[in-house]
């Protein structure tokens, strides 16, 4: 095994353990939650969300990235980074303060004017960590970017959690995010020991926002389509229609997005090590497509069996209206993790062009549906998004094959075994937990079940190579 596959192994295994702890505090947080407040408090969230997810792209504008694939960052292109964040970010901030009494009046909500504001000031205290982010995965340092993320999750939780209890409503989800800001700084700050110059270097601006200016647009871009949908149901249907929309939404995606969130942090530094070595570069790429698919496709599967018992146990009956939309976006959260690492192909290799062309194109493609479906229901919108999804996922993989010249089918039937063992799971799991009426044993046994039924599939009849690889990281590690 070469020393790339190890440490591409190695990180990735290590990190996706330290994310699974972190997820269980924010999980069982995120479930306690969900029960003491209420569908439209989540859904005036969903409803702020697209006005500060927009913000934050501003507020990167694609450094974050430039600096991970800068080979030789200097503390003057980290403090230019750093101060131009803060700029943008005390802008974004004034400028959803002003708009805000618009924005309620738009959703005919007039609690948002103030929620806004005070939600907004998350956008200041989050633009002094991106550089510090960027640094610890420069360094591949992603047990100290988790005990980070993990002790501020830990404590804002907790303090939505008392203010749920005694009943803030809304002010609970406002002051997790704000005090999860705030705790971020000092944890980051601590773990990377940096302190920006005092000094802005045009040089270092004119790289980073050549590269970032393209990232911008295209994040941009995406990030306005992501959040159509809650600006489309909030204005159009009521806020607990969004609350149940957006609740099947992290839902499903829950485990994929902690997949993503591992290999992208891994797969971006280690694509952007072997740019030069092309041959090499195919291989890690294919590998990381097959890893990804390996975890993520079984978890979206097993979700999808058991959306009805994970939401009336956990949730509670008042979420019920939700488990449909688990369902249909468990089917949109397959190709999530997998295009992620397309993606990251491109920007590795410096084509933040074709990510914006690509970009482009799905989201024209996504816009297309929005209208044509706007009138519908929320449930035909949900099954527009999954249908996008999918087609987003064969658009990011036709640029990736560009830039590589790697057949489609190549990396089709990579992940073809992963899918039909997943699925496989998923019938097993269905016909276990049929005739149980139980929903925590449908929980409990449905999730045991699914484990060893798709470990055994991929064992003996796939022959999957990452068991042995495992068994190697941890042999080696323990040496």
């Amino acid at each position: 095994m070469s020393n790339v596959a190890k440490q591409t192994i190695s990180t990735t295994f290590w990190a996706t353990i330290e994310k699974i702890g972190m997820l269980g505090i924010q999980f069982i947080i995120g479930m306690v939650l969900a029960r003491l407040l209420s569908p439209s408090d989540y859904g005036i969230i969903a409803i702020l969300m697209v006005f500060i997810t927009i913000a934050q792209v501003f507020i990167d504008s694609g450094f974050g990235n430039a600096l991970i694939r800068k080979q030789d960052c200097t503390n003057e292109d980290y403090s230019t980074a750093f101060y131009f964040n803060i700029l943008v970010g005390v802008i974004c901030y004034l400028v959803l303060f002003v708009t805000a009494p618009l924005i309620a009046r738009f959703y005919n909500i007039n609690l948002l004017t103030l929620v806004l504001r005070i939600y907004g000031l998350s956008l200041i205290f989050s633009s002094m960590t991106i550089v510090q982010n960027a640094i610890l995965t420069q360094r591949l340092a992603f047990k100290s970017m988790t005990k980070c993320n993990l002790i501020s999750s830990l404590s804002s939780g907790t303090i939505a959690l008392v203010m749920a209890y005694y009943g803030w409503g809304v002010w609970a989800l406002v002051f997790q995010t704000i005090s999860s800001a705030l705790l971020s700084i000092l944890f980051l700050s601590l773990a990377t020991k940096w302190k920006p110059d005092i000094c802005f270097s045009k040089s270092s601006f004119d790289y980073l926002w050549s590269f970032g200016s393209k990232s911008l647009v295209s994040s941009l871009i995406s990030s306005l389509y992501s959040n159509i949908y809650s600006l489309v149901i909030g204005k159009f249907y009521t806020s607990a229609d969004l609350g149940y929309f957006n609740r099947g939404q992290s839902t499903s995606s829950l485990a994929p997005n902690i997949v993503s969130s591992v290999f992208n942090k891994s797969t971006l530094p280690l694509l952007s090590k072997a740019q030069n070595d092309r041959n090499g570069l195919i291989l890690l790429y294919r590998k990381f497509i097959q890893l990804v698919a390996f975890v993520s496709f079984p978890l979206v599967f097993i979700m999808f069996a058991l959306a009805k018992p994970f939401i009336l146990f956990l949730l509670t009956d008042k979420w019920s209206g939700a488990i449909p939309y688990v369902q249909i976006f468990s089917i949109s959260a397959l190709t999530g993790a997998v295009g992620m690492i397309n993606l990251n192909l491109l920007i590795a290799l410096g084509r933040t062009d074709l990510t914006l062309k690509a970009n482009v194109i799905k989201k024209t493609i996504g816009f297309v549906f929005i209208a044509a479906l706007i009138t519908t229901s929320p449930m035909v919108l949900a099954v527009g998004c999954m249908l996008v999804d999918i087609m987003c996922y064969l658009v990011n993989l036709y640029y990736a094959k560009k830039v590589i010249n790697l057949k489609y089918q190549t990396q089709l039937l990579d992940l073809l075994p992963y899918l039909l063992s997943s699925f496989a799971t998923c019938v097993i799991t269905f016909i276990a937990i049929y005739f149980i009426t139980s929903y925590l044993l449908q929980l409990v046994i449905g999730a045991c079940i699914s484990v060893v039924s798709y470990v055994l599939i991929t064992y003996s009849c796939v022959k999957c190579p990452f068991y042995k690889d495992f068994y190697y990281t941890i042999k080696t590690r323990n040496a």
